[in-house]
Order: structure tokens, then sequence, then C-alpha cells
């Protein structure tokens, strides 16, 4: 929110704990959509640019960020589409599969329900493995040759200048919860993506992951 101008926080005025979950972006289409694969999509694009509509979440949200990042990555202008803010990814889903929009980008959890029944397609899954409950949808290496990952993420983290001992305690805790097989199971059986890292982890990633989002943002026009 800070590289749209919203808020002064940035990832550098919190204290990291953990890192517990993250969900990679993916592009969906409808079921009967002409697009076999991400490449033939956006082959598509660059030939008809402004032509191709997409949607899932707002404008400059967390789905258009990733989606910009793969495009950027293949030569694919992110400016090329005509993005459709929408609420989420439900409502976005549901214009899909009624053949309102031309693809979602949204996680995989999310658009389970109509990919269950058959409504609509996975193109790319936008992480280094293969999501486990949908082990058919190729990831961004194996569809684009990019290693572009990208997705929302949940973490703990505190004010800036929690005592150490105080942070410490609560990584503990938060390790012990991600450890139990109650926790490992309730995440599996939603199709969350399961991920940890400690403070020092954490702290990386979201720099990371800042950087990525300044850069995707920027190709948007949407930075200040």
């Amino acid at each position: 929110m800070h590289w749209v101008g919203l808020t002064d926080l940035t990832w550098e005025k919190y204290t990291p704990i953990a890192l517990v979950n993250q969900d990679p972006a993916a592009i969906h289409v409808k079921a009967d959509s002409p697009y076999k694969n991400v490449k033939e999509l956006f082959a598509h694009i660059k030939a008809n640019p402004n032509k191709v509509v997409a949607s899932g979440t707002g404008q400059g949200g967390s789905w258009h960020v990733a989606l910009a990042g793969l495009m950027q990555a293949d030569g694919v202008s992110p400016g090329s589409i005509r993005w459709v803010p929408s609420t989420g990814a439900a409502t976005a889903l549901t214009d899909l599969a009624a053949g309102g929009v031309d693809f979602v980008a949204c996680s995989m959890p999310e658009a389970e329900a109509l990919l269950k029944a058959g409504r609509i397609r996975s193109l790319v899954f936008f992480s280094p493995n293969r999501a486990p409950n949908f082990p058919d949808v190729p990831t961004t290496e194996e569809a684009t040759g990019h290693k572009w990952h990208k997705g929302v993420w949940r973490g703990f983290a505190a004010p800036r200048g929690l005592p150490k001992e105080i942070a410490t305690q609560y990584e503990t805790a938060i390790k012990k919860v991600w450890d139990s097989a109650e926790f490992k199971e309730f995440m599996n059986r939603r199709g969350f993506d399961m991920i940890y890292l400690d403070s020092a982890g954490f702290a990386e990633f979201m720099k990371a992951d800042n950087e990525d989002n300044g850069k995707a943002l920027k190709s948007l026009g949407l930075a200040k």
C-alpha cells in the first residue's frame, strides 16, 4: 500500500515473528476457453493489445501485481490488458464462469469449487512446485521458463521495537502450532500452501516481496 501512496507503513516498521503460509497466484480461464496454456494466452494479448479482459481483485491488488510480474518477465506489457477491478476473487470467478471476462488471476483455493465443477481451467501456478490438490497445473517455470513466484501470504508480526525475549516466545509458540498435526490437516484439507520462516527469514522474505511489488506496480503505472 505504501507504493501507491496510501500509507507510510513498510515492512521495516514491524517486528517480524514468523511466516506460516503462502498461497501462490494462478491464472484461470473458462472451461471452453481457446487458450490451452499460458503461452497461447500471452501471445493473444501481444497480438491484441487492450482487447483481453481480466480480473481477480482491485486495481493494483495482490493478484493484479502477481499477474503483472509474470507478464513483464515474459515480455508482455502489463498495461496491454483491460483489468476489471472486483471486490475479490469470488466475484471475478463468477464473472469468468459467466463469460464476462477472459481470465482471472487468483489462488487455487479460491477457484477450487469451480475447478472441481469443471466450469473453469487453470493454466499456470505461480510457484516452484505444483499444487498438491491440482497436480496437473504447470508451474511458472514449466509453463513459461520464468522463476516468478508470487501470491498472498500470512504471517505474524508485532510493532517495531518489541523486546527480543517476547518476540522469541511468540515465535516458539507459533512454530509449535505450525508443526502440529491439527494445523497441517486443517491447511491441507483446504488446499492452503504451508511454508514456515523464522523471524530472520521472514524479514528477508518481506524485503524481497516489497521490492517485487514495487517493480510490478511501476510496470502498471500505479506506483507513486
